[in-house]
């Protein structure tokens, strides 16, 4: 590569960098491109991080994620690299990135899935193209678990109906003194009140965790730096 056709290529990538919020998937083909060929090095730059972290202003987490994120689309959904327009729309890499790591969660992790619900998840990534927050809300707990308040709120729930049941039987004792019956189904009754707020409040944290992964917006550049800025670096 000559150094004219070098630079002129080192330009194209900061361009890019400059305007990837609308077009990851070439910004992720560039670095898969520049990772595989090293071309950073001729330009003074020891690893591929340095340099996207100095010229392209793309830290490191975010390069993993292109970098996985494409390669998870040349996997799953490889109709979407060859089209210059693409029947359906392109999904964000937060939204790829989530559906890798969830498949990678439940391959290494207790939960198992059953393939219509991978098929069903693949869908709404690679052919609805659902924002993150979506898929957080439907496929969350099938592939991450629930979360701990989620677990808290089914084991209060599961209480309340015991200690219901349990105030049920004992209308039904026979050979134990009416004076001690009444004491205990007053304390269960208490017991059961208190869960019940214990619910309701529970129960509103999982709505506010449901909500916020609702509103929650997606992780795209890592910095709003201009395209005559990152040019700067370059003169």
């Amino acid at each position: 590569m000559t150094d004219v056709s070098s630079d002129v290529y080192r330009q194209s990538l900061v361009e890019l960098s400059c305007r990837f919020r609308r077009s990851w998937v070439d910004m992720a083909r560039a670095l898969v491109e520049l990772k595989q060929t090293r071309t950073y090095e001729s330009w003074g730059y020891s690893d591929l991080y340095a340099y996207c972290n100095k010229e392209l202003f793309i830290r490191k987490p975010t390069v993993d994620k292109l970098v996985g994120s494409f390669e998870t689309l040349e996997q799953y959904a490889p109709s979407l690299l060859t089209r210059d327009e693409p029947e359906q729309p392109i999904p964000s890499y937060d939204a790829v990135d989530y559906f890798a790591r969830a498949l990678s969660e439940q391959q290494d992790g207790d939960l198992s899935v059953a393939s219509d619900r991978i098929d069903d998840f693949r869908e709404a990534v690679f052919e609805q193209a659902k924002p993150i927050s979506s898929l957080r809300r439907e496929f969350g707990a099938v592939f991450f678990g629930k979360s701990e308040q989620q677990e808290a709120l089914e084991r209060l729930e599961r209480t309340h109906v015991s200690i219901r049941r349990l105030c049920g039987l004992l209308t039904k004792c026979a050979g134990v003194s009416s004076d001690r019956l009444e004491r205990a189904t007053l304390a269960l009754e208490e017991l059961q009140s208190e869960v019940q707020g214990l619910i309701e409040e529970t129960r509103t944290k999982v709505e506010q965790e449901q909500a916020e992964l609702e509103e929650a917006p997606e992780v795209h550049q890592d910095t709003s730096m201009s395209y005559s800025a990152a040019h700067e670096q370059l003169s």
